[in-house]
Order: C-alpha cells, then sequence, then structure tokens
C-alpha cells in the first residue's frame, strides 16, 4: 500500500512537470549570435555576422570578388544596433550603419597607330555610405532563420548625396 502512494505521488509530480513544461514555449529571442547574407547600401553586403548579447549590437558584412585580371571589389560593412522594443517573435532596433566600396580595375589600352604598344591604366575607387534608421527583426515560426529589413536615410559617397535607404538580411541563429 505504502508502495501504491509512493508511486502515484511520484506519477502525479513528473506529469505535473510536464505538463507545466508544455506551457512555457522556449524564449526564441534569447539568441546573441547570427550568421547569414546580407544587403544594403548602407551596411555593406555579402556574409553577415551579427552579435546582439543586450541593448546593443553590432553587424558585419563583407564580400571580397577578384577575377583572373586582378581585377577586385571589396564590400565591408560596420553597422551599430540599439535595441527599442522586444517581443517573443520579434525585435526592434535602431541602426547606424557604415560601408566601404573598394574597387579596383586595370584597363589596357591599344594604339592603333602604334601595333605594339599597350597602356594599362589602374582605377581605383573608394567609397563610404553611412546610413541610420530602423531595423525590424522577425523569428520564423518553429525555425531558427531570422528576417531581417532596415529603412532610413543614407548618406552616399561620402556624404555628397542623402536620400532613403533600404537594407536586407536572412539570418540563421546560433
Amino acid at each position: 500500500m505504502k508502495n501504491q502512494l509512493l508511486i502515484i505521488l511520484f506519477l502525479l509530480i513528473v506529469s505535473s512537470t510536464a505538463t507545466y513544461g508544455q506551457d512555457n514555449p522556449p524564449i526564441r529571442n534569447q539568441f546573441q549570435h547570427f550568421i547569414g547574407v546580407g544587403a544594403g547600401f548602407t551596411t555593406g553586403f555579402g556574409v553577415s555576422y551579427r552579435y546582439v548579447p543586450d541593448n546593443f549590437g553590432i553587424q558585419l558584412n563583407f564580400a571580397p570578388y577578384y577575377d583572373k585580371n586582378n581585377n577586385s571589389f571589396v564590400s565591408a560593412g560596420l553597422t551599430l544596433l540599439q535595441k527599442l522594443k522586444e517581443t517573443p517573435d520579434r525585435k526592434l532596433y535602431l541602426y547606424f550603419g557604415n560601408s566601404l566600396l573598394y574597387q579596383k580595375t586595370y584597363n589596357e589600352y591599344y594604339n592603333v597607330n602604334y601595333p605594339n604598344s599597350t597602356k594599362t591604366v589602374v582605377t581605383t575607387s573608394n567609397i563610404i555610405n553611412t546610413g541610420l534608421g530602423l531595423d525590424f527583426q522577425f523569428y520564423t515560426p518553429n525555425s531558427p532563420f531570422v528576417f531581417d529589413i532596415m529603412g532610413g536615410l543614407g548618406a552616399y559617397d561620402s556624404f555628397s548625396r542623402v536620400t532613403f535607404t533600404g537594407e536586407f538580411a536572412i539570418y540563421y541563429a546560433l
């Protein structure tokens, strides 16, 4: 009789704990590390890494390109984030994005008047873009994937023109 009472008491404790655990789904917005791809005018484009430990965070974007003619193009971005609002399925940030676009091209010119003469001209350009705006981060249901949409004002070509900007990223939460 005493053993049956202990077994019933044990089963009640185990079943109530399991039921309580099912009522509380895991909190999905506790992720701090994200890896994915991003594209933006002021945040850069390419492979993207985002680290948000608490209220402040950073995002890094990077994409190199080289071809057989030694032409190169590099996009590198650094974005600072400040959390404004948070719910279980989404977050709202204020962002300050900066990107550098570096391009180096080699062009060969032939002079038709001189048959064996060529001239190689190397052109290098550095473009700095800066942006400020809002960042909306959405978690997908039952999945570790996160969608990120940014919008605000952007200063292009080292502040030579200012207009609206848009950024987008897809992340895998680690």
